[in-house]
């Protein structure tokens, strides 16, 4: 069974800077074979450890971009269509 970051890296060299592709060509790849518990949580603690060296490289301009973002999707919305809204009970539950 291959390396899950081995397949990333290599990704990664081949397509160049981007991540997403390089993920993409990853799971390409590992779709065909059987992932083990301990490949999948060291991909996920992989990927977590990029977000967080992302995280700490970036610009603060670029981190209160974000933050704006953010905020803007969680604020609740004037216009009560934009509002998730909850699905009701099912029917034989009210009765």
């Amino acid at each position: 069974m291959t390396n899950l970051k081995e397949l990333f890296d290599t990704a990664v060299h081949f397509s160049g800077d981007s991540s997403q592709d390089a993920l993409e060509v990853v799971m390409e790849q590992s779709s065909d074979d059987e992932s083990s518990f301990a490949e999948i949580m060291r991909l996920k603690r992989f990927n977590r450890e990029r977000l967080i060296l992302a995280i700490q490289n970036a610009s603060p301009e670029e981190l209160e971009i974000s933050a704006q973002r953010i905020k803007d999707a969680l604020r609740d919305s004037a216009d009560p269509s934009q509002r998730r809204q909850r699905i009701a009970s099912p029917a034989f539950v009210r009765g």
